[in-house]
């Protein structure tokens, strides 16, 4: 069979930085279902920074291809001082601490560095009316309003102290507002995830 250029993978900034010099499947990091690459570049910053240099560029696939813009980018000076050929080596995709996260060892001069992947969620927000729908025809100017999140996944044991923080604005894209806050132009509050995925209800004044 024959081999056919699907695509190719850069970084233009550094010269000599042996971009590609090590590459591994490092699991599904940001957990979206498909399998996520390492790529070692272990002479990056050597001529600006001799006694720590080298990167680790990490990329995220979908389910055509790889994309071509890295989604992380590990120096050596952000794991520890004085690490030399950071990213000479990668590997991982295994769960090496047991916390159902994927994990990668970087090998560099005298040392390897392991690194751990962090819990990905998705936030959606929508909105809860009390009344739900106002007839044309009444007189109710009162609306109460409560902010909501669908946390994915959520795992309570990660969230023993986290607050989500937000603000509210309404009918940013509209000339003539049709609903107003009380007494503010915007809302804005933090929300503790583990207590509820709701606000408290917000008073509104339909105009």
């Amino acid at each position: 069979g024959k081999f056919a250029l699907e695509l190719k993978l850069e970084q233009h900034r550094y010269s000599y930085a042996r971009f590609g010099y090590s590459i591994a499947k490092i699991g599904d990091v940001n957990q979206d279902g498909y399998q996520d690459f390492a790529i070692g570049a272990p002479l990056e910053g050597y001529f600006e920074e001799p006694e720590s240099f080298g990167s680790v560029y990490i990329y995220n696939s979908n389910a055509r291809s790889i994309h071509t813009t890295h989604s992380q980018k590990i120096r050596a000076t952000d794991c520890r001082q004085k690490l030399q050929f950071f990213g000479q080596s990668v590997d991982g995709g295994l769960d090496l601490t047991d916390d159902g996260y994927a994990d990668i060892a970087v090998g560099s001069l005298g040392n390897v560095m392991v690194l751990r992947s962090r819990p990905v969620v998705k936030a959606r927000a929508f909105m809860r009316f009390q009344p739900e729908k106002i007839s044309l025809l009444s007189n109710t100017k009162i609306v109460n309003a409560s902010l909501c999140f669908d946390i994915t996944p959520f795992k309570k044991e990660e969230f023993k102290k986290t607050y989500l923080y937000y603000e509210l604005e309404l009918d940013v894209s509209m000339k003539e507002r049709r609903i107003a806050f009380n007494t503010e132009t915007s809302s804005r509050g933090k929300l503790y995830l583990l207590s509820s995925n709701c606000t408290q209800p917000i008073t509104l004044t339909v105009l």
